[in-house]
């Protein structure tokens, strides 16, 4: 069952507390590029309509809720940040499946 519109998932982005999933992948990228907590806030929070892929589907990982996919280009970086999120409506929480 789809819950949120793509308005509602970037609202819930830019207010919801962020929480990172550590994932080899994610870790990787975060060292390479020297991401503080600060850095990835920034890129997760700055997301916009522009940035969106595709989604709300289901989050296969867990089967409960459903997922959103973002690629956000960072000049800063000179790289594109594949991010895929899902939210913790009861919690008001954002978690960051996927940021690398």
């Amino acid at each position: 069952m789809i819950l949120l519109t793509l308005d509602e998932c970037i609202g819930n982005i830019k207010e919801y507390d962020l929480i990172y999933i550590l994932r080899d992948k994610n870790e990787m990228v975060w060292r390479k590029y020297a991401l503080l907590d600060d850095d990835r806030d920034e890129i997760i929070r700055g997301l916009s309509h522009g940035d969106y892929c595709y989604g709300p589907e289901l989050n296969y990982d867990s089967n409960k809720g459903e997922v959103w996919i973002f690629k956000k280009y960072i000049s800063k970086y000179n790289y594109e940040f594949y991010i895929k999120i899902t939210m913790k409506d009861d919690k008001r929480k954002c978690i960051v499946i996927s940021l690398h």
